[in-house]
């Protein structure tokens, strides 16, 4: 919520001076501030990211909000071409009234028309396997929910899994909170386009929704330079730990007690596969760096390790040591044991 600032203040972010009817009083979490047009609605820039690589985007409807339990009824992924794929799918059930009232797919459309469950998650499956492996960030507007609905969709019909680790999701949510946390304001896919400037179609429209949600995450990288320079590879961990900074930065604004989540993100059943540093004295230390190896947490730092991550980079985002790091890559064959030790 913003109004026009009408007293000589200071900008609460660049301290600079905002003159009267100048800049915008912002509604926070706690009380009112002074913000400065250029930090307001900052322009975007030319600079390079994650951004400006091919990009895909992906949007699902579903028959309800229950991650684990509710069905999808329609998809639609934008491709790094700029063309759409989308899908109607039959989910084997009756669609609520409720659902359809909000997206407009009757069960009769879907028995219809739709393909099977079983071949939207095959197709959507290859398409996943060729965006991990070429590392393209895939915008999803609340990934939690579209993420967790698919994994629970894989593995109601036995279909296997994607590799789920090499996702680099971008998030418009995640992003626009990290960019601007003191704005409180609702942050639903229409109040993001209309801040950011981007069209959008007919909500609740798998294709309008995937196209605005990776117009939104464009254009707050364009704003945002420090969003836009976090490498590809690391954008799903990265916006995991803005996530839990933000709620832990809320509770304190709120005077109440934190309690972290027993569910993961970017999908409530796959907890974090490494825990993040925490921080000391403004540096990132290991958390735990005498823990056990996971076959999971080996096979991403790998994976990682030859995508062209530093062992300082592994590091830092695993909260393990770098000797830590050099001794497990040696063991499962990355690096020569003939190689100089990390120190």
């Amino acid at each position: 919520m913003e109004r026009r600032n009408e007293r000589h203040s200071l900008c609460y972010r660049c301290h600079q001076e905002v003159a009267p009817n100048e800049g915008w009083l912002r509604k926070s979490v706690t009380r009112w501030l002074v913000v400065c047009d250029s930090c307001s609605h900052p322009p975007e820039g030319t600079h390079s990211g994650w951004h400006t690589e091919p990009m895909v985007a992906l949007d699902l409807e579903t028959t309800g909000r229950d991650v684990a339990a509710d069905r999808v009824v329609s998809a639609c992924v934008v491709l790094e071409d700029g063309n759409t794929k989308s899908w109607l799918v039959n989910p084997g059930c009756s669609i609520p009234a409720e659902a359809t009232g909000i997206h407009g797919i009757t069960t009769a459309m879907a028995q219809a028309d739709g393909v099977t469950t079983e071949v939207f998650l095959n197709e959507i499956r290859a398409l996943l396997e060729v965006w991990i492996t070429e590392r393209w960030a895939v915008a999803i507007m609340n990934a939690r929910f579209d993420l967790s609905v698919l994994y629970y969709e894989f593995d109601r019909m036995s279909v296997p899994q994607p590799d789920w680790s090499g996702v680099c999701v971008a998030d418009p949510l995640i992003l626009d909170w990290h960019m601007d946390k003191m704005r409180a304001e609702p942050r639903q896919l229409p109040d993001l386009c209309s801040r950011h400037g981007v069209e959008l179609g007919q909500h609740h429209d798998a294709t309008a929704d995937a196209q605005a949600a990776l117009a939104v995450a464009r254009s707050i990288a364009r704003k945002h330079v420090p969003t836009a320079q976090q490498p590809t590879g690391y954008l799903t961990s990265t916006q995991r730990r803005w996530r839990r900074e933000y709620f832990e930065w809320a509770a304190r604004k709120r005077r109440i007690s934190y309690e972290p989540e027993a569910e993961g993100w970017p999908i409530t059943a796959i907890l974090e596969h490494a825990p993040i540093a925490k921080k000391r004295d403004g540096q990132r230390v290991p958390a735990t760096p005498h823990r056990k190896w996971s076959e999971e947490e080996a096979k991403l730092i790998g994976s990682e390790y030859q995508n062209g991550a530093s062992i300082e980079d592994l590091a830092r985002r695993h909260g393990r040591s770098e000797r830590a790091i050099d001794a497990r890559l040696r063991k499962i064959g990355l690096r020569s044991w003939t190689a100089a030790v990390v120190d």
